[in-house]
């Protein structure tokens, strides 16, 4: 029996976030108190919210730097988890230059991408494509496994096969060790590319138990693959027919973020040791 366990009882994802990346910074009083409706439509799913604030700079050449009040730039919209007060079970932050929903708490593809869907496209409402368009798509699934007692048996996680690990690290084991490496992939479905980021990093940290640290070490893995899509036959998204789609098709958003799904799943089934893959459920997808 593996000490090595995924961080839930039936899958290993720890958070996953969808983001819209525009071309400019989101700005203008107006656009705050949108935000403010935003909350309002949303309360049922996202009952709480923080409006977020940026400090501005200004740099003179008489009167050096100052620092201006607070500006109101975004809004968090949330529900706090029940097992972990200090995560978001759910979150849409909109802010900067982004759009992004996060989940902490993931049960499965269908039920999480169609309520991060649905926030996307209510945040998407209160911004002016035209004046502002979409020119990335980002998808980031962080996968995480835990053994409390003793190290991670490096077989119990990872494929030592696997193309995605470097023979240094298959062949000496270390007990902490870091692999970062990118690369691009084109998608077929629709006109766009993928540049993946993946990084894996095993480590130790102490173990807390509610809430008290104590001299016990928590030995964890963790797989964060982060995907980000461009258009490659027009750069920016000016229209929310573009991304969302028109009548019963499905639009640009709904195809890339199902093509970044399944490319996550294909490189953690490169990845893992054949007996953690069936414990998390993806050995016979």
């Amino acid at each position: 029996m593996t000490n090595t366990k995924p961080v839930r009882t039936d899958n290993a994802i720890d958070e996953i976030a969808f983001v819209l990346q525009f071309k400019s910074f989101f700005s203008g009083d107006q656009f705050v108190k949108d935000l403010i409706d935003l909350h309002i439509e949303l309360k049922e799913g996202l009952p709480k919210y923080d409006i977020t604030n940026g400090v501005m700079f200004q740099v003179g050449a008489q009167q050096g730097q100052n620092i201006q009040p607070d500006k109101q730039i975004g809004i968090v919209c949330f529900k706090r988890s029940e097992t972990d007060p200090n995560r978001h079970e759910w979150a849409l932050r909109v802010e900067a230059n982004r759009i992004a929903v996060t989940c902490s708490e993931y049960k499965s593809w269908n039920e999480v991408s169609t309520k991060a869907k649905s926030y996307l496209r209510a945040a998407l409402g209160k911004v002016n494509l035209k004046d502002n368009p979409i020119v990335e798509v980002v998808y980031q699934c962080v996968d995480k496994f835990t053994c409390e007692h003793q190290n991670i048996t490096f077989d119990e996680l990872f494929d030592g096969g696997s193309e995605l690990l470097t023979t240094h690290i298959t062949r000496e084991m270390p007990e902490a060790w870091h692999i970062h490496q990118g690369w691009f992939e084109a998608l077929d479905k629709v006109s766009a590319r993928m540049l993946h980021n993946l990084n894996i990093n095993m480590h130790h940290k102490q173990f807390v138990n509610n809430g008290i640290p104590n001299q016990e070490q928590v030995h964890e893995a963790i797989v964060s693959h982060l995907i980000r899509i461009q258009n490659t036959e027009s750069l920016e998204l000016k229209s929310e027919g573009d991304v969302l789609g028109k009548d019963s098709e499905d639009g640009y958003l709904e195809n890339v973020l199902e093509c970044a799904h399944t490319a996550n799943k294909n490189v953690i089934k490169k990845l893992l040791a054949k007996n953690m893959l069936e414990t998390i459920g993806l050995q016979d997808e």
